[in-house]
């Protein structure tokens, strides 16, 4: 992982899980923590909504992330490095 942050000197962080305190909170702060310095743009994070999941399918889909979250989390990066 730190390799190809540091190859593209850029990162983005997509989780299904909550954004705080989740799985991509915690691989953030280690590319932070190891990589902080080969990053052209701070690291991007694409997560669910910190709120409780819906139980009907239909409003389950409007707290994970879509892809055009993460099509934009990924032109940010890239337009914050130029």
């Amino acid at each position: 992982m730190l390799d190809s942050v540091r190859k593209t000197k850029r990162a983005v962080i997509v989780d299904i899980d909550f954004r705080t305190g989740g799985l991509g909170a915690e691989v953030t702060s280690i590319i932070n923590e190891e990589a902080l310095y080969d990053l052209k743009a701070p690291t991007a994070r694409v997560a669910s909504l910190d709120i409780p999941v819906p139980f009907s399918p239909s409003l389950e889909k409007s707290v994970y992330p879509a892809s055009k979250d993460i099509i934009d989390a990924a032109f940010n990066i890239v337009q914050q490095s130029l």
